[in-house]
């Protein structure tokens, strides 16, 4: 299949949604009743809390100042700490890195509107996420021995 074919193939299938989705749309219960239950799969979660964002905590201790350079951001759950930092790049996208604390193997979902992408965490708690789209992300760390902590959404920049 060439580009030609792809683009073809696109325009199709977005014109069907569009039919669709105005035809026979799910009902409003159905689409309330699905959002709730997509909530219900992170339940067993612990959820980290904010405690430091270099955009609100640094302002405050030297007035205000323009966001320049890297945004950081600690989130603490009951048995782990994740520090990241978030740097925005040319293209309109960011580059987050992070350590765990204690450092653990294990893997990062980063969540967003757009996709999802897991990577990997070394050893030593660290990883690396290119390529992330501007706008509200989540983080999920699943660090070896430890249960699953989820950060709130935040607005990367």
């Amino acid at each position: 299949m060439n580009g030609a074919d792809h683009a073809e193939r696109d325009e199709v299938l977005e014109r069907l949604t569009a039919i669709v989705g105005a035809v026979d749309a799910p009902p409003p219960a159905v689409v309330a009743a699905a959002r709730a239950a997509f909530a219900w799969r992170t339940v067993d979660a612990e959820l980290a809390e904010l405690v430091y964002d270099s955009w609100l905590d640094d302002d405050a201790l030297v007035g205000v100042r323009a966001r320049h350079g890297p945004r950081r951001l600690t989130f603490r759950g009951p048995d782990l700490t994740l520090e990241v930092e978030v740097e925005f790049v040319e293209g309109g996208e960011g580059h987050l890195v992070g350590q765990l604390d204690p450092p653990r193997p294990g893997v990062v979902e980063v969540r967003h509107a757009e996709r999802s992408l897991s990577v990997p965490v070394d050893r030593l708690g660290r990883f690396s996420i290119p390529g992330l789209p501007s706008g509200n992300v989540s983080l999920q760390c699943r660090a070896e021995g430890m249960p699953a902590v989820d950060t709130a959404w935040i607005a990367a920049w």
